[in-house]
């Protein structure tokens, strides 16, 4: 069998977002449900279910978030809830971000997306 010889082309690699530069999938996806609704509370489970990614990679994603000071945390019967903190120094812009970069469309399905903002 003869090689095939010649010049080979190279393909790009596909074009990244500017999210996909900045934050992992999960984070993505975590960020755009907490903060493209952040006047409400969702429990660990609704993200998980919102954010559609496995169960560890949210709640890692949650605890670290929440670690920073940038979601706030509170018990309601068993459950914990977690929000967007508006009071974090860097929240306007993080949304910003979360809003600009982050299409809720691309990122989260189209009834989450719609719901979320």
């Amino acid at each position: 069998m003869q090689p095939i010889m010649g010049i080979s082309i190279i393909q790009p690699p596909p074009a990244s977002s500017l999210a996909d530069a900045l934050f992992p999938k999960v984070r993505q996806r975590v960020l755009a449900v907490l903060f493209g609704a952040p006047d409400r509370s969702f429990y660990a489970n609704e993200v998980i279910a919102l954010a559609q990614s496995g169960t560890g990679a949210v709640q890692r994603e949650l605890a670290a978030l929440s670690a920073a000071g940038l979601l706030t945390v509170h018990k309601q019967g068993n459950q914990k809830h977690f929000q967007a903190n508006a009071s974090a120094p860097v929240f306007a812009e993080l949304r910003g971000l979360v809003l600009k970069a982050m299409s809720l469309a691309d990122v989260l399905p189209a009834e989450v997306g719609t719901a979320c903002v």
